[in-house]
C-alpha cells in the first residue's frame, strides 16, 4: 500500500463534509432531493473511514511484524528521554 493511500480516504472524507456544509437549500427544487444528496454524501464517508481505518490497522500490523523482525535480529528498542524542546 502506497503511504498516502490513508491520507487520501481522509481527503475524500475531507471533501464530502466540505461539499455538505456547502449545500445551500436554493440550490434543491424538493426537500427529497436534498435528503438524497446528503445521503449519498453520507454514504462516501461511511465507506471512505471504513477504509482509512482498514488501511491504519494493516500499517499497524505491518509497523509490529517489521519490529519483531528487527528484535529477532538481536535489536533492541531503547527509549532515549530527549529533552531538546526544553534547551534554554
Amino acid at each position: 500500500m502506497p503511504k498516502a493511500v490513508i491520507c487520501y480516504h481522509h481527503s475524500q472524507i475531507i471533501a464530502k463534509v466540505t461539499e455538505i456544509l456547502s449545500i445551500e437549500r436554493r440550490d434543491y427544487t424538493s426537500i427529497e432531493s436534498l435528503l438524497e444528496d446528503v445521503k449519498s454524501l453520507a454514504t462516501d464517508i461511511y465507506r471512505s473511514s471504513n477504509l482509512a481505518l482498514a488501511d491504519g490497522r494493516s500499517m499497524e500490523n505491518r509497523l509490529k511484524a517489521y519490529k519483531k523482525a528487527i528484535e529477532g535480529l538481536g535489536f533492541e528498542r531503547k527509549k532515549v528521554n530527549n529533552n531538546l524542546g526544553n534547551a534554554k
